[in-house]
C-alpha cells in the first residue's frame, strides 16, 4: 500500500497502519518530517525499520528549505515522476490530512 502524508505533525496512530513492504510519502507539511533531528524522527524511524520505502517529494522538501544532505538516514527524494510510479506499484493509496 502507499500512504501518502500530508500534514505535521506525523500522528502515531497513522504510522501503526503501515505495514512491512508499504511504501510512505511526505509532502505539504509532513516533508518537515524528513528533516534530521525533527520531533517526529522516532515515528518515521518506527516506519524505516519495518523495511518501507520513506520518500519526500522534492519541491515540498525544497519548499520548507530542506536539503537532501539535511534529511534524516533512509529517506529517499522523489519528484512527480516517482510519485507516478509509486502509485503504479502500489494500485491501493491512501491519504493522511
Amino acid at each position: 500500500m502507499l500512504h501518502i502524508v500530508a500534514s505535521s505533525p506525523v500522528r502515531p496512530e497513522w504510522l501503526e497502519r503501515i505495514g512491512s513492504g508499504d511504501d510512505v510519502v511526505l509532502l505539504d507539511a509532513a516533508a518537515l518530517s524528513a528533516h534530521a533531528g525533527h520531533r517526529d524522527n522516532p515515528l518515521l524511524q518506527s516506519v524505516l525499520d519495518r523495511e518501507c520505502g520513506v520518500f519526500v517529494l522534492r519541491e515540498y522538501a525544497e519548499a520548507c528549505g530542506l536539503a537532501p544532505d539535511a534529511a534524516m538516514a533512509g529517506v529517499a527524494w522523489t519528484d512527480y515522476a516517482g510519485l507516478v510510479d509509486l502509485t503504479v506499484k502500489h494500485p491501493v493509496a491512501h491519504t493522511w490530512r
